[in-house]
């Protein structure tokens, strides 16, 4: 059985999701390269240290947004863990 086609309006859909990640409190760090991360425990919670270019973050999550070939998901032992799915993108116009 042949799997169906999925359109996604990607833009629409990175705005969407960020929008709710901002909604729910989320601190957006853009235009930052990763260099690290530590486990620390802190007034007796588990957080993350995050080290990047312009500074060290606390935080009790992580969101590794930096493509297929991802540092964050290198540094967390994670990489070899996902699934991929191929996917390609196009920008266009249409009449309607």
């Amino acid at each position: 059985m042949k799997k169906k086609d999925i359109v996604l309006d990607r833009a629409a859909f990175d705005q969407y999701l960020f929008s709710k990640a901002v909604d729910a409190g989320a601190s957006i760090h853009l235009d930052e390269k990763f260099l690290g991360y530590k486990n620390i425990i802190k007034d007796k919670k588990n957080l993350y240290s995050i080290k990047t270019n312009k500074g060290t973050y606390e935080t009790d999550m992580i969101v590794g947004s930096d493509g297929p070939t991802s540092n964050v998901a290198k540094s967390a032992g994670i990489y070899g863990n996902r699934k991929f799915i191929q996917g390609f993108q196009v920008r266009a116009k249409y009449p309607d």
